[in-house]
């Protein structure tokens, strides 16, 4: 049984597991990350709250290995903003929609017409790599490695998790929390950077189907514009091939979609 499911707390005993240990004169605090709580006693760990959920990974993959990947993530981040102090800096903006659709593009699409999706591999992977915020050794450990396509995402977006420490010992400071914003602000900047991204394909055409935080559809005949500046910009990407059915609903990677 892996370690830490074996230490998890049921949600109607957590707070009284607590109070024991506090009741037996353990030295008691509580670390909050995220939405899992780790129960120390003693400097300890005594038990992690239950969570309702947990996040799909390959099942290629096990849980010792999805934390040995952020662990290696992590440490590869702190070293290159410890080596690139410009980093603290940077701010990227966006000021526009993450996603939307083309209704007069998609009511001139005839039913068995086919049309493309052009979708950024690995895209929060790649959007990390561009801004120096991972070292090369780091990103091509893991570009191509399908496995881990939940964990290379899940890394940046826990980048924005609250991080606190409350103490149960009589202490003078009972709560201390993480100053986050510089992982806050690395976390906008490779979101921003990637919906900027996706912005410049849109704007290489008015026939544009639909976008969202990582692809573009287009048709046919504007494929090759979108991928010649993909190449351009050195990103990596994958083609699918679409097929309208009627009005509403199209046909991709084996499964019927609403437009």
């Amino acid at each position: 049984m892996n370690f830490r499911k074996s230490l998890e707390i049921e949600h109607k005993h957590y707070e009284s597991t607590k109070q024991v240990l506090i009741d037996n004169g353990l030295t008691v605090s509580e670390q909050k990350h995220g939405s899992r709580k780790i129960l120390y006693g003693n400097r300890e760990i005594c038990g992690y709250s239950e969570i309702d959920y947990y996040l799909p990974l390959s099942d290629k993959i096990s849980g010792r290995q999805f934390n040995s990947f952020l662990g290696a993530f992590t440490k590869s981040l702190y070293n290159q903003l410890r080596k690139n102090p410009i980093l603290f800096d940077l701010e990227i903006e966006f000021d526009g929609l993450s996603r939307d659709k083309n209704q007069k593009t998609w009511k001139k699409i005839k039913q068995k017409e086919i049309f493309y999706n052009i979708d950024l591999s690995s895209a929060y992977w790649q959007m990390a790599y561009k801004l120096n915020y991972i070292s090369s050794k780091m990103f091509f450990n893991y570009i191509d490695r399908d496995e881990y396509k939940q964990a290379k995402r899940y890394c940046i977006s826990f980048l924005a998790r609250e991080n606190t420490m409350l103490y149960y010992d009589n202490r003078e400071i009972k709560e201390i929390t993480c100053d986050i914003s510089i992982l806050e602000q690395v976390y906008r900047n490779i979101r921003n950077e990637l919906y900027n991204t996706i912005d410049l394909l849109k704007s290489l055409t008015t026939d544009w189907l639909d976008y969202n935080i990582d692809g573009i559809s287009v048709k046919e005949k504007d494929v090759q514009l979108i991928t010649d500046k993909l190449e351009q910009l050195n990103l990596k990407y994958k083609i699918n091939e679409c097929i309208k059915i009627d009005a509403s609903d199209y046909y991709q990677k084996g499964k019927i979609r609403k437009f």
